[in-house]
């Protein structure tokens, strides 16, 4: 719990949650986001700083992104899918 809280209030880690959101692939904002997760779970304090950090905003942002990918991703198999 201790380190949830230290983790929450280190600028820089918090820079590198923002960057891999914003600008990191795939595979790190879905690590990201999951870092971000195992953080806040059960913890208001936590929900609280990412809400003002801006943390909370990129998470969105990335799952929107993310969604439109595999929806683009499901409609070219769907297109590309030849019956035999």
């Amino acid at each position: 719990m201790i380190l949830k809280i230290v983790c929450l209030h280190i600028g820089e880690f918090l820079q590198v949650l923002h960057q891999k959101l914003a600008d990191g692939a795939l595979v790190e904002k879905t690590i990201a986001a999951s870092m971000v997760w195992a953080l806040i779970a059960n913890n208001q304090k936590g929900k609280a700083v990412i809400k003002c950090s801006g943390i909370h905003a990129k998470l969105q942002k990335a799952l929107n992104q993310m969604h439109l990918r595999s929806t683009s991703e499901d409609t070219e198999t769907e297109l590309n899918f030849v019956p035999t």
